[in-house]
């Protein structure tokens, strides 16, 4: 089956975020066009993020704001992915966060614990690290404290930057290399391209791999976990990845387009 049929066989399409459908407070209008073709086609979609500022309603609400029809059902985080990945192992998990509020609050609504200031090493399950835009020297080396005295490190994702309209932000790959050269430690990292948020994406929107793809700009997370799981990959341009990285780059997608517009196209 060539890629075209399989693309016009899909029955759910998960898109990315930043970069893909919109930059910071602008959609692309491509993405706008392309998720009407999709509703006028009866396809589903569901929009997937590493970015854990907002919680899926607050992404809901900001891709209403954008234009386009979405709610909170359409929307999959990896900060959401982490919340399954501790509930599967332990109710009410005790976490010391280092996140942003709307995260800190998804985590409460869920039944975790939160945890600050002193802490008994015995009691805590999990340090967990997410974007967290006030973090500082107290939190780096109170997770670091934690770390060490054997708290099993989990982070939301792994992304190094946060693309934004003005400009890269570090990100929780950032974060995450701190703790790294401080202990020695690797997280157990459950946001794209690992399999736990391919696995909370597919069930949320009730579609198998096969029937699934998998749009965005990066090669070494969207595309690298689109590839992983066995759905159709498909690279957009604009974004991060560019046709030089293609050249380079061991994860390869299955189609590339310059952008939205160019793949609605594609769709009968």
């Amino acid at each position: 089956m060539n890629d075209l049929v399989r693309l016009r066989d899909t029955d759910c399409f998960l898109l990315d975020c930043d970069g893909t459908t919109y930059l910071s407070d602008r959609a692309y209008p491509g993405a706008l066009k392309f998720v009407e073709r999709l509703k006028a086609l009866d396809k589903r979609y569901v929009w997937i993020t590493n970015n854990t500022s907002q919680d899926v309603v607050g992404y809901a609400e900001k891709l209403r704001r954008l234009g386009f029809d979405a709610g909170p059902e359409n929307v999959y985080t990896s900060g959401r992915a982490a919340i399954d990945y501790m509930l599967a192992r332990k109710p009410q998990p005790r976490v010391f966060a280092l996140a942003m509020p709307a995260y800190e609050a998804e985590l409460v609504a869920a039944g975790c614990v939160l945890v600050g200031g002193p802490v008994d090493v015995s009691s805590l399950d999990w340090v967990l690290a997410s974007v967290d835009l006030a973090f500082d020297f107290g939190k780096l080396r109170t997770a670091c404290d934690l770390v060490r005295a054997g708290v099993p490190l989990l982070a939301t994702h792994a992304d190094k930057v946060w693309l934004t309209a003005e400009g890269k932000l570090p990100d929780c790959g950032a974060i995450l290399a701190f703790i790294r050269e401080a202990t020695g430690v690797e997280a157990k990292v459950v946001g794209k391209p690992y399999p736990e948020m391919a696995a909370g994406a597919l069930a949320k929107a009730g579609v198998s791999a096969e029937r699934a793809a998998m749009i965005g700009d990066r090669l070494y997370t969207d595309i690298r976990m689109g590839v992983d799981a066995g759905m159709l990959t498909i690279l957009t341009l604009t974004g991060e990845a560019t046709r030089d990285d293609l050249q380079s780059s061991p994860i390869q997608p299955d189609m590339v387009v310059e952008d939205l517009d160019e793949l609605a196209a594609c769709l009968p």
